[in-house]
C-alpha cells in the first residue's frame, strides 16, 4: 500500500521516448531517466530503460522492465537482442489484485 500511494512527478524529455521521473521515498528524493528502448509492432510487449540516483543517500542505479499484458516473456524480441538468463520474473501471486485502481480519496490531479 505505500508504493502504490507515491507521487511520481513526470516530464517529458527533448528526445521523444525518453522522460524524467522524481519521486519522493522516506524523505529523499530519487531522481531517475527513462528510455523507451522498444516496443513490438502489436504492442504485445515494451521494453524500457531507467538509470536514477538518490544523491542525499549516496545511491545510484540502473535497470531495465521488459512489460507484457500477461507477464509472459515474447517469443520474438526485436533490435534489444535480450537473453533469457538476463531476465528474472517478478512473482505477485500473493496479490489479491493488481493495484491498478486508485484508492479511496485519491485523485489523479
Amino acid at each position: 500500500m505505500v508504493w502504490r500511494r507515491r507521487k511520481y512527478r513526470v516530464k517529458r524529455a527533448k528526445v521523444p521516448g525518453t522522460f524524467y521521473f522524481s519521486v519522493l521515498d522516506n524523505g529523499v528524493v530519487s531522481n531517475e531517466f527513462w528510455t523507451i528502448v522498444d516496443v513490438s509492432n502489436d504492442f504485445s510487449w515494451d521494453l524500457f530503460h531507467y538509470s536514477g540516483a538518490a544523491r542525499a543517500a549516496g545511491q545510484s542505479y540502473t535497470g531495465a522492465v521488459l512489460v507484457s499484458p500477461d507477464g509472459t516473456y515474447p517469443n520474438e524480441m526485436g533490435k534489444c537482442e535480450i537473453k533469457e538468463w538476463e531476465l528474472f520474473t517478478v512473482d505477485n501471486c500473493s496479490c489479491q489484485d493488481p493495484p491498478l485502481g486508485i484508492s479511496d480519496g485519491s485523485s489523479l490531479h
